[in-house]
């Protein structure tokens, strides 16, 4: 039995997506990318590997932007887990 079996990731991907609309509805950079970040790492969950890598590029892409280092590196090392998953 997995340890994310009993996790509802269709709701995560619900609340992250409704953060993700109030983050660019605010101008929130940061809140956006983790958004992206988390949506990744959920729909990795799910089995979904095309999303996962599109929502991880979209943090990466914001992480780069905004010249955060730290989350830039994070970014890349999520979005190469979902490569080779």
């Amino acid at each position: 039995m997995s340890v994310f079996s009993h996790w509802d990731f269709s709701k995560a991907i619900q609340d992250h997506t409704q953060h993700l609309a109030i983050a660019k509805e605010v101008g929130d950079q940061a809140g956006e990318g983790g958004s992206y970040g988390n949506l990744g790492c959920a729909y990795e969950s799910q089995g979904d590997f095309s999303k996962a890598i599109e929502n991880h590029a979209q943090h990466l892409a914001i992480a780069k932007e905004v010249g955060d280092r730290t989350v830039e590196g994070r970014a890349y090392a999520t979005s190469a887990l979902a490569t080779c998953t």
